[in-house]
C-alpha cells in the first residue's frame, strides 16, 4: 500500500467517523479529523492506531442511536486495519525513519524480555510515550538509557533529589516531572517485588494469565503513571498480551517460536 493512498484512506475513515458523530460540536469533529491527518503525515501509525481508536471508542458512550453505534464499530475496525504497524513499516520515509521503526518492529516489539532491567526500561519508555509519538521515544532510547543508569532498577531506585533535578534538565529525554517521578517510584516498587517474588519477571508470570482489564487494574494498584494504553502496549511489547503483529507478518511467526506468554494459559 502506497503511503499517500494510506493517508487518503485514513482521511476518508476520519470523514466517516466524523459523519457518525455529526451531532457533536464542529470543533470536536474537526479535531478528530486533524489528528488522523497529522499522524498520517508524520507516520506515527502504530501509536495513532491506539489513540484514535481510544478516542473513537470513548465517544461511543455518547452516541444516541444503535445505528450510529454500529457504524462507529465498523469505522473503528477499519482504523485498526488501516493503521497496522506491520503494513506501514515499508512505506515510511525517509530511510532513517524506516530503519528506526523496522529495527523495533523486527527485533523487539512483541518478543519476550527475560531481564528485569530491560523490562523496567521498556516500562519507562512506554510511560514516557504518553501524549507523544513512539518515534520520538525510539529516537531518545539511548539518551533514556544513559540518563536512567542503564535502566538498572536498583540504581534508579536510589536516585536522590539531585538526580531528579538532573533528569528535569536533561534535554535528551522527556522532561516531565510526573514521568520522572513515576520511573523512580516504580523502580522502588520493583525492588520490593523482586524481594518477594525473586524477580520482576516472576511477578509478571505469577499474575499470568489476565485479560487487559485485569492487568490494568493490577498495574494501577502497583505502579505509578500506568493507564490503560500504557499497560496494554507494555504487555503487548513483551509478549504478555497479543496484538503486536498482524498474523500475516513474518515477525509474528518468529515470535510464536519464542512461546510468548499470551500463548500459554
Amino acid at each position: 500500500m502506497k503511503k499517500d493512498q494510506l493517508a487518503n484512506d485514513c482521511w476518508g475513515i476520519a470523514f466517516c467517523w466524523c459523519h457518525s458523530l455529526r451531532w457533536l460540536l464542529v470543533s470536536q469533529i474537526k479535531m478528530c479529523a486533524i489528528k488522523v491527518q497529522f499522524c498520517c503525515a508524520v507516520g506515527d501509525f502504530q501509536r495513532f492506531k491506539i489513540h484514535s481508536c481510544v478516542i473513537g471508542w470513548n465517544f461511543k458512550k455518547s452516541i444516541r442511536t444503535k445505528k450510529s453505534q454500529s457504524r462507529l464499530i465498523i469505522v473503528r475496525k477499519k482504523l485498526e486495519y488501516k493503521m497496522s504497524y506491520c503494513k506501514v513499516i515499508p512505506t515510511l520515509e525517509p530511510e532513517a525513519r524506516y530503519l528506526l521503526h523496522k529495527n523495533y518492529h523486527d527485533n523487539h516489539y512483541g518478543f519476550p524480555i527475560h531481564d528485569d532491567n530491560e523490562l523496567f526500561g521498556r516500562l519507562i519508555m512506554e510511560i514516557n510515550q504518553a501524549g507523544l509519538s513512539w518515534e520520538t521515544i525510539l529516537k531518545k532510547e539511548d539518551a533514556f538509557r544513559l540518563a536512567y543508569g542503564g535502566f538498572d532498577i536498583k540504581t534508579v531506585a536510589s536516585f536522590s533529589e539531585k538526580d531528579r533535578e538532573r533528569l528535569l534538565n536533561d534535554s535528551g529525554i522527556i522532561r516531565n516531572r510526573l514521568k520522572i517521578n513515576a520511573a523512580i517510584e516504580n523502580a522502588k516498587t520493583i525492588v520490593l517485588l523482586q524481594a518477594e517474588h525473586g524477580s520482576f519477571q516472576q511477578w509478571l508470570a505469577h499474575h499470568h494469565p489476565k485479560d487487559k482489564a485485569g492487568w490494568v487494574k493490577l498495574f494501577k494498584q502497583t505502579f505509578r503513571f500506568t493507564g490503560g494504553e500504557i499497560v496494554n502496549e507494555f504487555l503487548m511489547s513483551i509478549g504478555y498480551l497479543p496484538g503486536a503483529h498482524s498474523e500475516d507478518c513474518p515477525v509474528y511467526h518468529q515470535i510464536l517460536e519464542t512461546q510468548p506468554r499470551w500463548r500459554i494459559n
